[in-house]
C-alpha cells in the first residue's frame, strides 16, 4: 500500500496477511524499498502504473521533490524496490492529482495532472526504450481553475479516453473531449499469475491471483472481464469468473474437488473486446480420503409405537457415484410410507407434529416416498433410501416402479456440500407422524 500525506513523508506498507497466518497486518517498509523519499510537503496524492510495460507498478509522486515541489517518477525494479526520482518538467508548486491514461492510444500510459493554481498538464509517454514522460504543452488547451482532481473515461464511446476535471470553490467543472479519434486497440496483459501448490482435493477452493495491466487507469481496469480457465488431465476447458480485488489484482477460485493434473490460465477482455491471455500453469490434485463426516444431531420423536427411532447411514456420500450411500431410520411399523427430508442449510430444531423438525424448513427438500416394508402392524419395518442413486435421478420406489409424478426432482449436490436430513413417515392414528433424529453428512467427489 502506498500512502501520501500533506505534512509527512509518503509511506509504503507491506500487507503481511499470509505471513501472519491469516491475521491482517501491515509493515512500514518505506525506507527499505524507496531509494529516495519525498522531501517536500503537500504530498496529497500518488499513483501506481506500469509506465515501462515491464509487468510491475511504477510510482508517480505528486509534489514529492523540493525545491519547487516538483512531481516525480520512481521506477520499480521488479522486486518491489523503487529507483531515485526522475523529476517531471513543467511541474507546478501545488498539484492535486495525477491520473495515468493512454490518451493517444499507442499502448503506453501517459499522465494527466490536475493543478490547483495553474493550468492542468498532460505528459506523453515516449515508449521504448526510455519510456520517459514529456510535457506536451500543445496537446491540452490552457484553462485556469482551482483543480482538485480528474477522472478518465470514454464519455462519447468513440474508442478514445476523455477527461472530466473537478474544480473547487463553486467553479464549473471541465470536460476535455479527446479528438485524436484513435481507438483503443491495446489488449489487457494478465501477468504474474500465481502458482497454485499441489494439494489434496477437498471442499476448499484453490485460490489464485493475477495482475492485469492495461493502457487505462486502474479504476477502468477494474471493469475488464477477467476469467480463470482450467482443464483437468487435458480434458475440456472450463471457466470461472475472477473478481477485482484492488489495484491491478484479480482473484479466482478453482473448484477444490478437481482431481488430476490441473492446468489453468487467465483471459482478460476490455470494453472494446481487446483480449489478452496469460501463460499456463499447472498443479497436481490427489483424490484424498473423503469420509463424508457423518454425524448425528437433534432428537427423535418419543412415544412412537415401536419406540425411539434412530437414523443411520452406510457407505460414502458421493456426487458422482450412482449408488452406495444408504440412509435408514428404524424401527418403524411395517407397511408405512415415509420420506427423507433434507436441506443444505442448518437451522435450529423446531416443534413439529408432536416431535421435532430437525432440518431447516426454508429451502426444505424431500427424497421421495419410501415403503418401510416389513409386516403390516409389526415393528420390523425401516425407511431407507440410497441418496447417491436419488441424487443421480435413478431412484425408484421399492420394490419396483418409476418415480411417481408428484415426487421431487433429484437434487444434484456438489462435492463439499453439507447436508442435513431427517426421516418423516406414518406411524399410527394414536401417535401420528414418525420423526427420526437428524443426520449430517458432507458430499464427497
Amino acid at each position: 500500500m502506498l500512502q501520501g500525506a500533506r505534512s509527512e513523508v509518503p509511506r509504503v506498507y507491506q500487507n503481511r496477511f499470509e505471513e501472519n497466518g491469516g491475521v491482517l497486518g501491515f509493515r512500514d517498509v518505506t525506507y527499505g524499498v524507496l531509494a529516495q523519499t519525498a522531501n517536500g510537503g503537500g504530498n496529497y496524492e500518488q499513483e501506481l502504473g506500469d509506465l515501462d510495460n515491464d509487468g510491475d507498478l511504477d510510482i508517480y509522486g505528486l509534489n514529492w521533490s523540493s525545491p519547487g515541489l516538483s512531481d516525480i517518477i520512481s521506477h520499480n525494479d521488479g522486486s518491489g524496490n523503487f529507483s531515485s526520482f526522475t523529476i517531471l518538467g513543467g511541474s507546478s508548486s501545488d498539484d492535486n492529482e495525477g491520473d495515468f491514461v493512454d490518451y493517444d492510444n499507442d499502448g503506453n500510459l501517459d499522465l494527466f495532472v490536475s493543478a490547483f493554481f495553474s493550468g492542468d498538464r498532460i505528459y506523453k509517454n515516449s515508449g521504448p526504450p526510455s519510456y520517459s514522460l514529456q510535457f506536451m504543452s500543445g496537446d491540452l488547451p490552457f484553462y485556469s481553475i482551482t483543480a482538485l482532481g480528474a477522472d478518465a473515461a470514454d464519455v462519447d464511446l468513440d474508442g478514445d479516453y476523455d477527461i472530466m476535471g473537478g474544480a473547487d470553490g463553486g467553479t464549473a467543472n471541465v470536460f476535455l473531449k479527446n479528438v485524436t479519434q484513435v481507438a483503443d486497440s491495446t489488449a489487457p496483459r494478465p501477468l504474474n499469475l500465481e502458482q497454485a501448490p499441489d494439494r489434496v482435493a477437498g471442499p476448499a477452493p484453490t485460490v489464485v491471483r493475477v495482475d492485469v495491466f492495461d493502457n487505462i487507469p486502474w479504476y477502468l481496469t477494474a471493469f475488464d472481464v477477467v476469467v480463470l480457465k482450467y482443464q483437468v488431465n487435458g480434458g475440456p476447458v472450463s471457466s470461472v469468473p475472477m473478481k477485482y480485488s484492488g489495484g491491478q489484482s484479480f482473484r479466482g477460485e478453482l473448484p477444490g474437488t478437481l482431481v488430476g493434473n490441473v492446468c489453468y490460465f487467465v483471459e482478460a477482455r476490455d470494453e472494446y473486446s481487446n483480449t489478452g491471455v496469460s501463460g499456463t500453469l499447472c498443479f497436481n490434485a490427489s483424490g484424498g480420503a473423503c469420509t463424508g463426516n457423518v454425524s448425528g444431531f437433534c432428537t427423535a420423536k418419543a412415544g412412537l409405537t415401536c419406540g425411539l427411532p434412530v437414523i443411520t447411514s452406510s457407505g460414502l456420500p458421493s456426487a458422482s457415484a450412482t449408488s452406495g450411500f444408504t440412509i435408514t431410520a428404524s424401527p418403524a411399523r411395517g407397511g408405512r410410507l415415509g420420506v427423507l427430508m433434507y436441506n443444505t442449510q442448518s437451522g435450529p430444531p423446531t416443534a413439529f407434529q408432536g416431535g421435532t423438525l430437525c432440518v431447516k424448513l426454508q429451502g426444505l427438500r424431500r427424497g421421495g416416498p419410501t415403503d418401510s416394508l416389513g409386516t403390516n402392524g409389526q415393528c420390523d419395518g425401516a425407511f431407507s433410501i440410497d441418496m447417491n442413486t436419488f441424487a443421480q435421478g435413478l431412484w425408484i420406489v421399492p420394490p419396483a416402479g418409476a418415480i411417481a409424478a408428484n415426487n421431487p426432482a433429484p437434487y444434484l449436490l456438489v462435492p463439499g456440500t453439507d447436508v442435513y436430513c431427517q426421516y418423516w413417515g406414518r406411524d399410527s392414528v394414536a401417535t401420528g407422524s414418525f420423526e427420526s433424529d437428524g443426520l449430517k453428512y458432507t458430499v464427497c467427489a
